[in-house]
């Protein structure tokens, strides 16, 4: 390693100044949209109950049932919680939505700020 080249990155990373033609960034996302997450086409409840009683809901319509048996193909149960197998092979465990708000909550509004001030 050269003389003064170990720390290329933060030492770049260090000289960003915060102004652009004197203007300050300005936090332009609303905190609202930070909550919004992509939901299933399907409500998880539906999901569990089709994987768990191998049928679907009895007010859907033939078609719905239909692709609520494609859209399932992805999920399973293990212990009672709902894993969603992605393209990356890895379990994802799914989550209501009382429970993606609780943890949004506590990732990005705890004593210390967002997840970035070292909460």
């Amino acid at each position: 390693v050269k003389m003064g080249k170990s720390n290329l990155g933060p030492d770049n990373l260090s000289r960003i100044d915060s102004r652009v033609d004197g203007q300050r960034f300005e936090d332009i996302m609303p905190d609202a949209q930070l909550f919004r997450l992509q939901c299933a086409p399907f409500d998880l409840q539906d999901i569990v109950v089709f994987l768990k009683m191998g049928m679907a809901l009895e007010g859907m319509k033939t078609l719905e049932r239909k692709k609520l048996a494609i859209h399932v193909t992805p999920y399973m149960l293990i212990s009672g919680d709902l894993y969603k197998l992605c393209r990356d092979e890895v379990l994802h465990q799914c989550m209501f939505k009382h429970e993606r708000t609780a943890i949004m909550e506590e990732a990005h509004g705890g004593i210390a700020g967002g997840h970035y001030a070292g909460n």
